[in-house]
């Protein structure tokens, strides 16, 4: 399971295979494989995993959202959809994960359209509120994320980590590189052993300019979440400012052979065309 952690699926793939062969019945490590499986693309044994694994756990709805995905991905959304109709499913469990569908295709708007819904039918729910924040955040509706924030702080139930988080990602979004410092601290007080945070950390230096930082930063990251492509495009983009273009081209290619689990909002063809810039760049100075 650690490798396929830290990206390192075919290793995964081939420990989890001997677990299985020794416990058939543990639907967890035909989970752990899917994941796996999935990272490499292979979506066909991603997904018959992932059926071996609701055979054993029936009412784990986090399987078909798992399965919604393979198909998605597959360029079969019709199946992606069907695979999500569940009996005794709350209606508002469903309308998010339709959403978290048209996310993760890229399509932003109908994701709304699904969060609104399920919000008239729980109007307090902290899982669409959650959403809803994120996607807010991506599409550059900032006042409405915070505005969900605030309301999210009131409750006794939140993870302070990811409500201080997102804020510090927030608040560098809006250009407000103080107040993104101040709430990235507060996250790493919270937890100081989740990658995403050093990645915003990362980002914001290299705003102020400070690049060496930057990288230490989004190093520090990679260490928490080497398999999150994000981080290297980030630190990608810094190598270049800082001309280090053999650096540059190999996290664009880790993050492309990585890629991104939800929509890239665009980052994905830029660094395709990043990558083949840097190396018709490279050729020539050498």
């Amino acid at each position: 399971i650690s490798f396929g952690a830290i990206g390192e699926y075919e290793r995964g793939i081939s420990d989890l295979t001997k677990g299985i062969e020794k416990d058939p019945e543990n639907f967890k490590m035909y989970l752990y494989r899917a994941e796996c499986f999935y990272k490499l693309k292979a979506y066909g044994k991603s997904i018959a995993d992932l059926k071996e694994a609701i055979k054993n756990d029936p009412e784990n709805y986090t399987l078909y959202e798992h399965l919604s995905e393979c198909y998605a991905d597959m360029g079969d959304t019709e199946k992606a959809f069907e695979v999500l109709k569940k009996d005794g499913i709350p209606h508002s469990k469903y309308l998010n994960a339709q959403a978290n569908l048209y996310y993760h295709l890229c399509e932003t708007d109908k994701a709304i359209e699904k969060l609104e819904e399920a919000l008239k039918e729980s109007p307090s729910d902290k899982d669409t509120l959650k959403m809803l924040s994120i996607i807010d955040m991506q599409i550059g509706k900032y006042n409405e994320a915070l505005a969900i924030f605030e309301k999210l702080s009131q409750r006794s139930d939140i993870d302070l980590f990811y409500l201080f988080n997102n804020k510090g990602y927030l608040y560098f979004l809006k250009g407000d590189l103080k107040n993104a410092l101040t709430y990235c601290k507060k996250a790493i007080e919270a937890d100081p052993y989740i990658g995403n945070t050093y990645d915003t950390l990362g980002s914001i230096y290299d705003a102020k300019g400070d690049y060496e930082k930057a990288v230490e930063y989004f190093n520090k990251a990679i260490k928490l979440a080497p398999t999150k492509a994000i981080i290297y495009y980030n630190r990608a983009m810094t190598y270049e400012k800082m001309g280090k273009f053999n650096e540059a081209l190999d996290s664009y290619e880790t993050y492309l052979n990585l890629g991104e689990e939800d929509c890239s909002f665009g980052r994905e063809e830029k660094a395709k065309d990043k990558v083949q810039k840097l190396k018709n760049k490279i050729k020539h100075m050498n």
